[in-house]
C-alpha cells in the first residue's frame, strides 16, 4: 500500500527554485529529468518510507526522514545533490523540504 503524498509549501518553493535553476543552467531537458527524479523519489518513499536508503533524522527533528536523490533508482540525473525531507503517518507522506546537501540542514529543518 502506498501513502498519499503531499508536498507542503516550503517543499514546493524548494522544488520550483531547483527546477528553475536547473533549466537556466542546463536547459529544459535537464529540468524535465530533475522533475522526473523528484517524482520517482516521492513514489519510492510513498511505497515504503522507512526502506533503505532512507534515513531517520532525529538529530535534526523527531519524526523527520530523508532520502538523497542519488539513491533513487531509475533517475536520469548524474550526481544529484539534493535530499528530500519528509514525515509520514499510516496514510500520508508529507514532503517538507528538498534541500541541497551543502546547506546547513539542521538550521533549515529545525522544528
Amino acid at each position: 500500500m502506498s501513502l498519499v503524498v503531499r508536498f507542503v509549501a516550503p517543499a514546493l518553493v524548494d522544488i520550483i527554485d531547483i527546477l528553475q535553476w536547473s533549466e537556466a543552467k542546463f536547459g529544459a531537458a535537464a529540468r524535465g529529468r530533475y522533475e522526473a527524479l523528484i517524482g520517482l523519489a516521492a513514489q519510492q518513499i510513498a511505497a515504503d518510507p522507512t526502506a533503505v536508503p532512507a534515513h531517520e533524522r532525529p538529530e535534526i527533528s523527531p519524526g523527520l526522514w530523508s532520502l538523497h536523490l542519488r539513491s533513487v533508482a531509475g533517475g536520469e540525473v548524474d550526481d544529484p545533490p539534493h535530499l528530500v525531507f519528509y514525515r509520514f503517518d499510516v496514510t500520508h507522506l508529507r514532503v517538507v523540504r528538498v534541500l541541497h546537501e551543502a546547506r546547513d540542514l539542521t538550521t533549515e529543518l529545525r522544528a
